[in-house]
């Protein structure tokens, strides 16, 4: 089955996206081919510098993963989130995005495969857990305390606001958790904090645009609205009778 997905063509590729009955690791298989046909794909190239466009496919793939991996949780007991701890795919990255995206579903299986804790327990800690409980949780997930310390800042704003559908939401918090990186070491990020300080960068900059797009679109309905010509009145005519 991976053979044959890794070298089907871009029609095969949509018809098994296309499937609800496709296993998850084969679709994250197939998300990931058409990533590369993507950027290997003269016209998308063109189109985009290189940077950005790197940025944008590897965001996608990282909702892919989380996306996937909700749904797997929402379902039922599955051996995705297994696979990819056991292939060394789960990281500060993609736990920050499950986060940031709300899949709290898929977050909380991430860590309780890696910590061997039930899954309940973790979803209570989760929901209502002290900070000291969060801390001792993610510890025991192998992350280290710069990693851990940023995680349960984000579990406790995640508590208080809507990251599902929010993207103004979304945005309060990633800027509050960079903000309080960089009071926190002075400007200075650890080593150890510098690739989650590079994907909060990332995530305040498309958050952003995502905001000022909701909120110029409902201005424009408003002002729309508001300059809106009244309606015409027209005045009813009696006809002669026959």
């Amino acid at each position: 089955m991976p053979i044959f997905l890794a070298s089907c063509n871009a029609e095969f590729r949509g018809a098994l996206l296309a499937r609800r009955d496709l296993p998850a690791d084969a679709r994250l298989l197939l998300v990931h081919k058409v990533s590369a046909a993507l950027r290997n794909c003269r016209v998308v190239k063109g189109s985009l510098h290189a940077e950005r466009l790197n940025r944008l496919l590897r965001n996608s793939e990282d909702t892919a993963v989380s996306s996937i991996g909700e749904r797997e949780a929402g379902a039922g007991p599955s051996a995705y989130v297994a696979s990819l701890v056991e292939t060394s795919r789960i990281n500060a990255r993609i736990l920050l995005h499950a986060m940031v995206t709300g899949h709290v579903m898929f977050f909380a299986a991430c860590l309780s495969e890696l910590s061997t804790v039930p899954h309940a327990k973790v979803l209570a800690i989760l929901e209502r857990g002290s900070r000291p409980a969060l801390h001792a949780l993610l510890s025991r997930c192998g992350l280290g305390q710069g990693v851990g310390n940023l995680l349960a800042r984000l579990v406790l704003h995640a508590r208080a606001t809507d990251l599902v559908d929010d993207a103004a939401a979304r945005h309060y918090v990633v800027t509050a958790l960079t903000e309080e990186l960089i009071a926190e070491h002075a400007g200075i990020i650890p080593a150890d904090l510098e690739a989650a300080f590079a994907y909060l960068s990332e995530q305040n900059i498309a958050l952003a645009r995502q905001a000022a797009r909701g909120v110029m679109a409902a201005f424009a309905e408003q002002a729309c609205l508001d300059r809106a010509l009244p309606a015409p009145e027209i005045e009813s005519i009696a006809l002669p009778a026959a």
